[in-house]
């Protein structure tokens, strides 16, 4: 994700100083391994896999939002990716609730 230097410091938003160059997959992405782990689930197993997973690709994504937020040259695409970072919040909570429910923990980071 070599597109999130920052401007201001020259380093990569959100990366610890020092570190240069694209980052090799954008955070919060599934493996291929959790992916076929996933097709081959069912039941409640599978939900809770599937809210795991698509919570941890929107925490992920989160930084892309805000850099957008932030960075974006035309105002409409600052301000959509804003309304995007306040609804993936939103669906970030209800997802905790439900594996709340489920009796289920978020994937780690």
């Amino acid at each position: 994700m070599g597109w999130m230097t920052d401007p201001a410091t020259g380093g990569l938003h959100g990366h610890a100083a020092g570190t240069t160059g694209p980052v090799p997959t954008m955070p919060g992405m599934a493996s291929s391994s959790e992916l076929a782990a996933l097709r081959a689930a069912s039941g409640p197993q599978l939900d809770v896999m599937f809210l795991q997973l698509m919570l941890r690709h929107h925490e992920g994504g989160a930084e892309m939002l805000r850099y957008g937020a932030e960075y974006a040259a035309v105002p409409q695409v600052r301000n959509l990716a804003t309304q995007m970072l306040r609804s993936q919040t939103a669906e970030n909570d209800y997802m905790r609730q439900l594996l709340a429910q489920r009796g289920a923990q978020p994937l780690p980071g």
